[in-house]
């Protein structure tokens, strides 16, 4: 779930995010969403980007971009799924692979919800982290929006013996 970033940059978390692997990509609209969302195809624009990916990348797959959620719809959801992640800034900063082992054990569905360009307010986090999500630290720097996901599949599939 990543929050719908500025520009193209979204086109690039869509191809890149195919190539990882995700089974699903859910733009997210929350509290400091910069890019005003404007409908007019990029919805199909992103489905197109993710079938040229699946096929570019060898997968047999191809993965489900679907329209727009609220972050309210996200914590909703989060239950739904083995493990919720946030990546946040104000995370405790323990290291991401010192974590992942408990985080992953017995899972099987992740989902990870990545903020905008703004960043999460207090509040989506705690209403997030009511809803049993996990808020994640990604380390001392400040990652862009299109980059933190990223990090987080790869690290995600290295974890899980994908790499």
């Amino acid at each position: 779930m990543q929050a719908i970033p500025k520009s193209s940059k979204m086109d690039y978390v869509v191809e890149k995010a195919t190539e990882l692997g995700v089974t699903r990509i859910v733009p997210l609209l929350t509290e400091r969403s910069i890019a005003a969302f404007r409908r007019t195809g990029k919805i199909e624009r992103w489905r197109r980007l993710a079938r040229s990916a699946s096929q570019q990348s060898g997968r047999r797959d191809v993965p489900e971009v679907t329209e727009p959620s609220t972050w309210d719809e996200f914590c909703a959801r989060a239950p739904s799924f083995d493990r919720a992640l946030v990546p946040w800034e104000l995370a405790d900063p323990v290291p991401l692979r010192d974590h992942l082992p408990q985080l992953l054990a017995g899972v099987r569905t992740v989902a990870i919800a990545i903020g905008p360009e703004g960043g999460l307010s207090h509040d989506e986090i705690e209403r997030a982290a009511t809803a049993g999500a996990v808020t994640i630290s990604l380390g001392r720097r400040i990652l862009r929006t299109e980059t933190a996901g990223l990090v987080v599949c790869s690290a995600l599939r290295y974890a899980a013996g994908d790499l």
